[in-house]
């Protein structure tokens, strides 16, 4: 079936897959088979599915796997039982899993090119063995994927028409963006001084470690929860180092008259400016309106530009004038033209 799947049967990459024979109908039993595979497949191509590998096939990017990577993954998975056409006890009942995996296109068999290991190539064998390379056809169930399309394109679109939202949605964007800043900010604060304070003791903690793991997915960047561990020996000069200047640090909060207790007045007030709505209260309904528009000066400002210029017109010709007068007319301009003439 590998080899046909490279041949032009009918079978798109990525595309649903179809039956093993193309073009014939299916009977009862196969038809029933071939929905048991697909929800398999189904499973093994989902968010919890077998990890795969990408590489390059016919010029175009495809996912691949190691034949014992599927055995390992359907022994060791409890829940693959249940997507499973038959129970999976033994690595040939995996081999038997992949075998109709390929039966009804949604794998195929690949080599592995000798100079470069990220180049594949379709081959005419249709076994499936531990040590063998199959590319995925089936690219899974699209229904999540088609459902975070639609959101991606509704938020886009509804960015792109921000200069007409109403005023209130405004609000509520600008409310719900500063209380999330706020949050970071605090979160992140309050974060890094429990790892302070632990560490002074001796003990490295960690609240959500991987949370600004950029590698990690967001439901992973969420685990662990937490992380526990002694600090190293070799960092006692440095814990007494850092004790001894968040005490002195302590200390100068302390003995400041007023300057840091008008920070955090100023801080507190600012914020409850922002949640008051005060910020916006102090805005006219028609600078409100306009916060967004370009400012384009009417005539009446540009006639108000032209009376406040430095020089008019007529100040710019009696600057020349004055000019050409102490230039050429002046009692020194006669007493050189006299010497000239001399």
């Amino acid at each position: 079936m590998g080899a046909e799947c490279c041949d032009g049967h009918g079978h798109s990459h990525g595309g649903p897959a179809v039956a093993h024979v193309a073009g014939a109908p299916l009977t009862a039993e196969e038809e029933a088979e071939f929905k048991k595979v697909k929800k398999m497949a189904d499973f093994l191509r989902g968010r919890k599915g077998m990890p795969v590998r990408q590489a390059i096939e016919m010029g175009k990017r495809v996912e691949f796997f190691r034949g014992d990577k599927l055995g390992k993954f359907l022994l060791n998975n409890a829940v693959a039982e249940r997507y499973c056409p038959s129970p999976v006890t033994e690595k040939a009942h995996a081999i038997d899993m992949g075998k109709l995996l390929i039966h009804h296109g949604f794998i195929h068999r690949s080599n592995r090119d000798e100079r470069n290991k990220k180049v594949l190539q379709p081959t005419q064998d249709t076994e499936f063995v531990a040590d063998g390379y199959y590319t995925w056809m089936y690219d899974g169930p699209t229904t999540f994927r088609n459902f975070l399309t639609t959101l991606l394109i509704i938020g886009f679109t509804g960015l792109v028409c921000y200069p007409i939202w109403p005023q209130w949605i405004k609000v509520v964007v600008w409310y719900c963006s500063v209380t999330f800043l706020i949050f970071i900010f605090v979160f992140s604060l309050v974060r890094v001084f429990a790892f302070f304070i632990l560490w002074l003791v001796g003990i490295e903690f960690w609240f959500l470690p991987n949370i600004y793991d950029d590698n990690l997915g967001v439901v992973d960047s969420f685990k662990p929860l937490y992380s526990l561990k002694s600090t190293d020996i070799s960092e006692r000069k440095y814990r007494a180092i850092a004790f001894v200047l968040f005490i002195v640090l302590c200390v100068w909060i302390a003995q400041q008259p007023t300057d840091f207790d008008e920070y955090m007045e100023l801080t507190k007030q600012f914020t409850d400016d922002i949640y008051s709505g005060k910020l916006i209260d102090d805005m006219s309904q028609q600078q409100r309106d306009s916060i967004d528009k370009m400012k384009i000066p009417d005539l009446e400002d540009l006639m108000k530009d032209d009376a406040t210029d430095i020089f008019s017109e007529k100040d710019e010709d009696a600057i020349f004038d004055n000019f050409l007068d102490s230039k050429y007319f002046s009692k020194d301009g006669d007493d050189v033209d006299e010497k000239d003439d001399l």
